[in-house]
């Protein structure tokens, strides 16, 4: 769901509750330029909870079981989050950091936290021998 930001503003709409529209004239006079700029960009853009969707559904399943978040934990998820590469749909094989800008953004998120590169396998993966049966 989107809608424009500016929809229900000071009104109670789904922006500022019940709470009065902010102005730039209550603002400290040296404040005032940055302020009237922050507000006119707030007046443009659209929101969308689909983004808060998301996020709901990649922590749901560790809330679930832990019932908390850590700060390094959560940090650690947005990391490995915006660098997984997208396999299909609309931005095939780009991150959310290719995406924003950073074209050279490795796709591998424990390289970007200064791991090394994991080593190539030296052969086929050895199956166990009840998935051999299987296989034959």
């Amino acid at each position: 769901m989107a809608w424009p930001s500016s929809l229900g503003r000071g009104n109670g709409g789904p922006s500022w509750g019940r709470r009065p529209r902010p102005s730039w004239r209550t603002c400290p006079p040296d404040w005032r330029p940055a302020a009237r700029i922050l507000l006119h960009a707030w007046d443009t853009t659209v929101c969308a909870s689909s983004p808060v969707e998301t996020w709901h559904s990649v922590l749901r399943p560790h809330l679930a079981v832990h019932r908390t978040l850590s700060p390094g934990l959560l940090a650690l998820l947005a990391v490995a989050y915006n660098h997984r590469v997208a396999e299909r749909g609309v931005h095939v094989r780009t991150s959310p950091l290719q995406r924003s800008g950073i074209a050279d953004a490795p796709a591998d998120w424990l390289r970007a936290l200064g791991y090394p590169p994991a080593a190539p396998l030296a052969g086929p993966v050895a199956l166990h021998r009840r998935h051999r049966q299987r296989a034959a």
